[in-house]
């Protein structure tokens, strides 16, 4: 079970982190460099490394943010809670200035009435004394005197009345004294809580914006550090493109030509536009701002582009039939126009003929797929391979052929032995290569493979 388990790894390994080449065009030499499946893990890990950093910086950019505008909403419910308050408060005292009004007026009634009665009981004892003087004397006096009583048993009874209401609204206004006091207390306390959190707040922001400002200084670190990169990248990228394209452009066929054959986009970019959010508080002073930004968007999209180019042009790159079809020969006649060997005539060749020891390997330039492999007229034992992208390569005056039509054959797959079968003079190998079903010249092919597989 380990070494299945060991082998299902290094597969998986094999599979994602391939031995891959880079092709470097120098003094009008191609080199390529190999890059190994550790370098690849290293830099693969190494890209997640700033991936992750960048996330991070990101998610705490956006937490702060959160943080401040929480605080800032707080601040300004305690704000508004503040100038409720006093409000209220003044509108209690104001309450409690005319209830004191009032409690004074009525003071000043209840004196004015006790002054009243004093001067009642006065009269009131000047009368009876008057009664006890004239009571015997004869009838008038009694009627007056019971008349005087009469009138102040009315007038005792009267202020007596009086005096009771005065004292129930004496009462009640100093119990409602006495609630605008413990109301007028409460508030105080709480201005002073308010006060106090304000101030809390208040410090908690001025806090805040010294982080911010410290955030906002690693980020602009971060993003000039990832342009950088990104330009390093995006130079070895467009050198890497122009070699590709050269070498491409050898063969005769336009890079542009395989693309639109083999469907690939190379600058398929879009979305719609959303305008980035304005937002201040009015409270919080520190900006978070990165005037470099629409630089390094650019940067990055112009990056995106070039590597989808590079992967395009290395994929277009993997199929053109740029090896030779054999280890041991020698052109024996060139493309284009030539004399035929048999009817001394001129004739156009559409194809270079190799020429080698008999019964050698013919192997398949590029990866593809047999559409022919049989005898065919002049050509005797032919082999023909569609590479797509409207790319085929012919074999012919096979003397055996190795491989049966519709079978998906690889890079250096052996397809046949060299021979002299059809129209032949002698042991060769003729080559074609075909583009939309037209012939172009192998040589040009060869000589780019030279470029591309030159150590």
């Amino acid at each position: 079970m380990a070494n299945e388990g060991q082998g299902t790894f290094r597969r998986v390994y094999e599979r994602l982190f391939p031995e891959r080449q880079v092709y470097v065009r120098t003094h009008g030499e191609v080199q390529f460099v190999t890059l190994s499946g550790p370098f690849q893990v290293g830099l693969t890990s190494l890209v997640c490394v700033v991936a992750a950093w960048v996330a991070f910086s990101t998610f705490q950019y956006v937490f702060q943010n959160d943080i401040i505008a929480s605080k800032n909403e707080r601040l300004r419910i305690a704000h508004t809670a503040y100038q409720d308050l006093e409000g209220e408060l003044r509108s209690t005292q104001l309450r409690f200035i005319s209830a004191a009004r009032d409690l004074d007026a009525k003071h000043n009634q209840l004196i004015a009435l006790v002054s009243q009665k004093d001067t009642l009981e006065q009269r009131l004892n000047a009368i009876s004394e008057r009664l006890s003087d004239v009571s015997g004397d004869h009838m008038e006096a009694s009627k007056e005197a019971a008349a005087l009583r009469d009138q102040l048993q009315g007038e005792r009874s009267e202020l007596s009345d009086q005096i009771g209401t005065l004292q129930g609204t004496l009462r009640a206004t100093l119990d409602q004294q006495s609630d605008l006091e413990q109301n007028l207390a409460a508030t105080r306390d709480k201005v002073v809580s308010l006060s106090a959190e304000r101030d809390t707040l208040i410090k908690s922001n001025a806090d805040l914006n010294g982080n911010l400002e410290n955030i906002n200084l690693r980020l602009s670190n971060i993003r000039s550090e990832q342009r950088r990169f990104v330009e390093r990248i995006a130079a070895r990228t467009s050198d890497d493109i122009s070699l590709l394209e050269d070498t491409i452009a050898m063969t005769g066929i336009e890079p542009d030509a395989l693309f639109e054959k083999s469907g690939l986009r190379t600058g398929a970019i879009g979305g719609p536009v959303i305008e980035p959010d304005a937002a201040d508080d009015g409270m919080l002073k520190s900006d978070i701002r990165l005037d470099d930004g629409a630089e390094f968007d650019s940067s990055v999209t112009g990056l995106e582009s070039n590597l989808q180019r590079w992967e395009a042009l290395q994929s277009v790159l993997r199929a053109l039939p740029l090896a030779p079809p054999a280890d041991n020969f020698y052109i024996s006649s060139d493309y284009g126009r030539r004399t035929d060997p048999f009817t001394k005539r001129a004739a156009f060749h559409g194809g270079v003929d190799l020429a080698g020891p008999a019964r050698q390997l013919v192997y398949a330039t590029a990866p593809g797929k047999v559409v022919v492999a049989g005898r065919n007229g002049a050509f005797g034992n032919m082999v023909e391979i569609d590479h797509g992208m409207g790319l085929r390569t012919r074999y012919g005056h096979l003397e055996k052929i190795l491989v049966k039509r519709g079978e998906d054959v690889g890079f250096r797959t052996k397809i046949g032995r060299m021979g002299s079968t059809g129209r032949s003079t002698g042991t060769h190998l003729h080559y074609e290569i075909r583009f939309d079903g037209k012939a172009y010249d192998p040589s040009r092919f060869l000589k780019a493979g030279k470029y591309v597989f030159k150590n």
